[in-house]
């Protein structure tokens, strides 16, 4: 998501701000944990409301205050924080593998445990003749 924000450093019509700064808000509110890097954003959220809600008069400041929106969003991705050499961006690109094999570990094991218990059992082994039985 904040990849598709560098094309707000072009002249880019509104219809595409909207989109972008919508996104923006929407994967703040639903995953702070992901793209903890948007906590860095001033009021992020009235600022994209403030901005969704001014787009609609489509005039050219209010472009330009999309794209300082944006372009806060992109400096905050890239943002070190005190003891990483990594940019946030890439932080929440590692999270989001890690999550991703936990899931799949899950599933193999399920697929593992389902697989056991259509195992056959193996057949009950040979009785033991008893004292009559044995001539």
């Amino acid at each position: 998501m904040l990849d598709d924000l560098y094309v707000v450093a072009d002249d880019r019509p509104p219809t595409t701000l909207r989109m972008l700064i919508a996104h923006a808000a929407e994967v703040r509110r639903s995953s702070n944990r992901i793209y903890p890097i948007l906590d860095a954003v001033p009021d992020l959220d009235f600022t994209a409301r403030r901005l969704l809600d001014a787009l609609d008069e489509d005039t050219r400041d209010l472009h330009h205050a999309a794209q300082a929106f944006a372009l806060a969003c992109l400096r905050a991705a890239r943002h070190r924080w005190p003891g990483t050499d990594k940019q946030a961006t890439t932080r929440a690109r590692d999270r989001l593998d890690e999550a991703r094999r936990a899931r799949e570990n899950q599933q193999a094991l399920k697929d593992l445990r389902r697989k056991v218990a259509q195992r056959p059992s193996p057949p009950p082994p040979p009785a033991m003749p008893t004292l009559l039985e044995i001539p």
